[in-house]
C-alpha cells in the first residue's frame, strides 16, 4: 500500500488512468505513483533494475531492499511496483467488512496500491505473486491491519498469493552486495578517457582469474591495472559489471567486501569476449 498521504483528488486518478499507470509489464510498466508525485518526506529511491532495464520507484529503504532481493532472484521474471488495484472491487470489499475505504482529499474512494506485483517462473509455470512491505511496528495498529484485510481478500478474489514482508526480516547481506554490484551493471558513465579499458581488463581478469587463488579481488584487479597502465580501479569496475550480469559468480549472501574476497571463492559463468552494455 502506498507509503505517503499526499493530495489525491478524482481529477488526479483520472490523469493517471490516462497516462496509463498501473498498466504494462517488463520495461514498459508504469506505477501507480512516483517518486515526484508528492514531497519528499522521508527516504525514497529511483532505482534502476539489472533484471529489466527501467527505473523502479520506492517509498521507503524497505521497498528498496526488498527489490534488491527481487531483482537478483532468477525465479521472478518481473517486478511491478506501486501496483493499483481495482477500486470497484476493494469498496465492494471494505463495505462487506464495514471498514471506512481509502478516500480521496473531495471524497471519492482513493485507489489503493500493493507495494509488489511479481511474475515468478515463466510460460505455463509462471504465476503472479503479491507482496506488501511493512516494519514491524505498524502490523498491529488497527487501521493497517483493516487495509491488510482488504488488501487480503483483494488478492483471494484474484486467486493471487498475497502477503507480507516484514522490512526486519530482510536479507541485508544479499543487500548490500546487490548495491555494491548495480552501479556497475552499465558502466557507459564510468568511462575514463580510454574507454576500450573495460574491455581489455574483463579479458584480462577472466584470463587470470584461475592463476593466482589465494589473491584477493583487489589485490588482481590491482595487478591488471598497473601492468596494463590502466586507471586505478578500471579492472574492479569490469570485475563488479561481470558479477551484476552474474557472468562472474560468488556467494552473495557472504558478508566479506567482494573486493576482499580470494579469487578462489569466484566462479566464471558465462563470458563472451564482451563486456555489456556501451563498451
Amino acid at each position: 500500500m502506498a507509503k505517503r498521504h499526499y493530495a489525491m483528488t478524482e481529477k488526479k486518478i483520472q490523469k493517471y488512468l490516462k497516462e496509463g499507470r498501473g498498466t504494462g509489464s517488463g520495461e514498459d510498466f508504469i506505477p501507480w505513483v512516483s517518486i515526484h508525485d508528492f514531497p519528499s518526506i522521508g527516504r525514497v529511491h529511483r532505482i534502476f533494475g539489472l533484471k529489466i532495464p527501467r527505473e523502479y520507484h520506492f517509498m521507503s529503504d524497505g521497498e528498496a531492499g526488498y527489490f534488491d532481493e527481487c531483482d537478483w532472484d532468477d525465479e521472478i521474471t518481473d517486478i511491478r511496483e506501486q501496483f493499483p488495484l481495482d477500486r470497484d472491487l476493494t469498496y465492494k470489499i471494505a463495505r462487506q467488512l464495514k471498514f471506512k475505504h481509502p478516500v480521496t482529499t473531495d471524497g471519492t474512494p482513493n485507489i489503493m496500491t500493493t507495494d509488489f506485483l511479481l511474475d515468478v517462473g515463466s510460460g505455463t509455470n509462471r504465476k503472479l505473486v503479491a507482496r506488501t512491505l511493512k516494519v514491524r511496528g505498524e502490523v498491529n495498529k488497527r487501521r493497517v491491519l483493516e487495509k491488510f484485510e482488504i488488501e487480503g481478500r483483494y488478492w483471494a478474489h484474484k486467486k493471487v498469493d498475497w502477503g507480507i514482508v516484514l522490512k526486519e526480516n530482510l536479507n541485508k547481506t544479499l543487500i548490500s552486495n546487490v548495491e555494491a554490484v548495480r552501479g556497475f551493471a552499465d558502466l557507459t558513465g564510468l568511462r575514463g578517457k580510454k574507454s576500450g579499458n573495460y574491455q581489455k581488463a574483463a579479458v584480462f581478469l577472466i584470463q587470470m582469474l584461475g592463476r593466482f587463488p589465494n589473491w584477493s579481488l583487489r589485490e588482481l584487479c590491482r595487478h591488471i591495472d598497473q601492468i596494463n597502465h590502466f586507471l586505478s580501479g578500471t579492472t574492479l569496475n569490469a570485475a563488479k559489471h561481470l558479477i551484476a550480469h552474474k557472468q562472474l559468480l560468488t556467494d552473495m549472501n557472504d558478508g566479506t567486501l567482494l573486493e576482499q574476497r580470494c579469487l578462489s571463492s569466484f566462479t566464471l559463468q558465462s563470458f563472451e569476449g564482451r563486456v555489456k552494455n556501451g563498451i
